[in-house]
């Protein structure tokens, strides 16, 4: 059975899926590689933002007169959890705010 060299050529690009997923970046190495500046700082925006709402949840629990431990036990929470954990505790106050 006798190939034709363009058909090889196509079985070969076509046949793998990361050739095929690579022809969508502009046939670079690999996406990671092209996108590695992009990735790194919304890996690092996100982490800011992680650690400004755990300090806010600090304040937050630091006012509502939390002992040490359940302070750090919400700011670890929120930093891990984010603006769900934060939420919670944003409620607590208004709460306590309501009763005082």
């Amino acid at each position: 059975m006798h190939l034709d060299s363009h058909l090889i050529h196509y079985v070969t690009i076509v046949d793998t899926p990361y050739t095929k997923f690579r022809h969508n970046f502009n046939n670079s190495k690999n996406p990671a590689e092209e996108y590695n500046n992009g990735i790194k700082t919304l890996y690092f925006v996100i982490v800011f933002i992680h650690v400004l709402e755990a300090l806010v949840a600090w304040k937050i629990s630091r006012d509502l007169q939390f002992n040490t431990f359940d302070q750090m036990k919400w700011v670890l929470q929120t930093f891990y959890g984010g603006v769900f954990s934060l939420g919670h505790l944003v409620r607590i106050k208004a709460a306590a705010k309501k009763q005082a």
